[in-house]
C-alpha cells in the first residue's frame, strides 16, 4: 500500500487577502502558480483546503509570503476531516 503525499493544510481567506494585497486577480495568480482559476477560488472559498507542497511552494513564491503565513492555524480541522 501506498502512503499518501503530504499536503499542506490552507488558510483560504489568508490567501485571498495575500492576493488583493498584491494586487493581483485570480486568473493572474492562476497562472503564476501554474493551477486554474477555479482551484485559485475554491482554495480561497474554503471549498478546497490542501495542496501539494510544490502547489503551496509556487503560491508563497507567487504572494511573497513566509513559509507559514498561508497556513490554516492549528486546529481548525473540522471532526468530519479528522476521521
Amino acid at each position: 500500500m501506498q502512503e499518501p503525499d503530504t499536503t499542506f493544510e490552507v488558510n483560504g481567506q489568508a490567501i485571498c487577502d495575500a492576493r488583493k494585497r498584491a494586487g493581483l486577480e485570480v486568473k493572474d495568480l492562476a497562472s503564476a502558480v501554474g493551477v486554474t482559476d477555479s482551484y485559485i477560488r475554491k482554495i480561497e472559498r474554503g471549498i478546497r483546503k490542501r495542496m501539494k507542497p510544490s502547489t503551496y511552494s509556487r503560491l508563497r513564491t507567487a504572494l511573497h509570503a513566509g513559509e507559514r503565513q498561508l497556513l490554516a492555524p492549528v486546529g481548525e480541522l473540522n471532526d468530519a476531516e479528522r476521521k
